[in-house]
């Protein structure tokens, strides 16, 4: 097996993940077979062809996003490329800060333009686009909102439009490690502490 230095997804019986020579592969969970692959493509002034996040999946499809710029959904039981979506042209960076996040038939991530971008996950057609985010990290899901750590504030938005649902000023966040979740709270880890916050968006 080819080394991995991406977390893999799930999905059925299959477990996918992306390879450190920008190849994304799919294996039978119990016996380990290779079921396909797919080579994804080199971004334009970069031999490498490096993935750019952690592959994620649902019981239809894989989403990864390759060094091209480009975010792919693949079928999951074929590998055939379901559809393709660039946002902002090619970029030797890639697309997506860390790690795709699909949230119901939302497919969200943050650009490393500092948009805050949402595909339909069926067909890659944007669904909303926020801009002048200085984002550092990815974003992460609680309460179903999206919550977004930027250079000076956590922000959160609404998956389904993309509108600002709350934000607050934190000092530390400039030099953060991103946030994660325990799905209670909001935690941001910086320099040797950790703070614990509580959401602070109202939730309907």
């Amino acid at each position: 097996v080819e080394s991995a230095n991406y977390r893999p997804a799930f999905a059925d019986r299959a477990v996918f993940f992306a390879t450190e020579t920008g190849g994304l592969r799919a294996l039978e969970r119990d016996s380990g077979k290779t079921i396909w692959t797919h080579q994804l493509p080199n971004a334009a002034n970069n031999k490498n062809s490096l993935p750019f996040s952690d592959p994620i999946a649902d019981e239809r499809a894989v989403y990864a996003a390759g060094g091209d710029g480009a975010v792919y959904a693949f079928d999951a039981a074929t590998g055939k490329v379901l559809w393709k979506s660039i946002q902002g042209g090619e970029s030797w960076h890639g697309p997506a800060v860390g790690t795709l996040m699909k949230v119901d038939d939302r497919l969200c991530f943050c650009h490393y333009n500092h948009n805050l971008v949402c595909l339909n996950a069926g067909d890659g057609t944007e669904v909303w686009k926020r801009k002048s985010f200085s984002i550092q990290h990815p974003p992460v899901v609680l309460n179903g909102l999206l919550w977004v750590a930027n250079s000076t504030t956590i922000s959160a938005i609404d998956p389904a439009t993309g509108e600002l649902r709350a934000e607050e000023s934190f000092p530390f966040v400039r030099h953060s490690l991103g946030l994660s979740t325990d799905g209670r709270f909001l935690y941001l880890a910086y320099e040797d502490s950790i703070a614990q916050i509580r959401p602070f968006a109202p939730v309907e």
